[in-house]
């Protein structure tokens, strides 16, 4: 998705052009629609538009002002048409506050019929006590040692995601975030994605035109036991949008299990899982020749031990 004041008939045209099927239109700033944005007009037969929003307080005095004042971002996604408000956007003075604003803001979004994520908290780690449904990492890098692989193995399960802000047209080209999403045969279409993400059915990507990871027919966000993911076959498709794709790598919990260094665009590759133990969580990245041209699962989740 992409931040979207203006002119989304030009996002459409660009999305056609990159080959993106589904835009989330996080509008900031609600004014210029009166409250209502109606993308429903600029969607077609090739592009589906949904609504949403950017959620996008300033925090001060709080215990993250010192990282910076723009914490505590978040973006619905397929919210109801009639569901746009000014009132998420506004200023928080210390972190009794900024919980109530966020547990409001969160409910106020699955009330509204959508899903919703934790948007570029760089280097906090307060989304871990909330009921968000994503997560993003901007600019999408590995994931190794971050707050997100900390919240996994620490049993949490969220679906990650990647996003950017459109400062200018020029960015959907500079920086392609994109967020590949299970429909499981579905329609294309606000329920469906919208499922899909409560569902942690994602892979987040930036880089990447093709992406298709599953472990024995599950997909990423599913739990899987561990005798049938010591047993699995990890089955991996990537496509590089630019060069050549560098490493992939599978992990089990923090480790890497598994990695190869193909050096072509595309790979198609099935890897067995044989005298594996498995770890919290199976994963998959995929890296390009930049560390930011990379491709990044959702977990198959294992249960959590009481």
């Amino acid at each position: 998705w992409y931040g979207c004041d203006s002119a989304p008939g030009t996002i459409n045209a660009m999305m056609r052009y990159l080959g993106f099927d589904i835009c989330g239109l996080a509008v900031k700033d609600v004014g210029p629609y009166a409250g209502k944005l109606d993308p429903a007009k600029y969607s077609d037969d090739k592009v589906l538009f949904l609504d949403g929003q950017e959620y996008h307080p300033f925090n001060w005095q709080t215990s993250t002002d010192h990282v910076g004042h723009n914490n505590y971002h978040m973006l619905p996604i397929g919210i109801d048409p009639d569901s746009y408000t000014p009132r998420y956007t506004r200023s928080l003075y210390g972190d009794e506050q900024v919980d109530a604003y966020l547990k409001e803001a969160i409910s106020y979004v699955h009330e509204h019929h959508g899903a919703v994520c934790a948007t570029h908290p760089v280097k906090v780690d307060y989304w871990f006590n909330y009921d968000y449904d994503a997560v993003d990492e901007e600019p999408l890098i590995p994931l190794a040692g971050t707050n997100i692989e900390r919240f996994w193995l620490g049993g949490g399960r969220i679906a990650i995601m990647d996003s950017v802000d459109l400062f200018g047209f020029r960015r959907i080209l500079d920086n392609p975030a994109v967020n590949f999403i299970y429909l499981q045969g579905e329609k294309p279409c606000r329920d469906s994605v919208v499922r899909a993400i409560r569902n942690h059915h994602t892979i987040a990507a930036a880089w990447f035109d093709e992406a298709d990871v599953t472990l024995n027919g599950h997909l990423p966000g599913d739990e899987i036991s561990p005798e049938e993911a010591s047993n699995g076959v990890v089955s991996i498709h990537a496509k590089s949008s630019k060069g050549v794709i560098r490493e992939v790598r599978i992990f089990a919990g923090p480790e890497v299990i598994w990695k190869t260094n193909p050096g072509v665009p595309e790979v198609t590759l099935e890897v067995p899982l044989k005298n594996q133990t498995p770890d919290r969580f199976i994963r998959v990245e995929a890296e390009g020749e930049d560390r930011e041209h990379i491709l990044i699962s959702t977990p198959f989740f294992l249960p959590v031990s009481h």
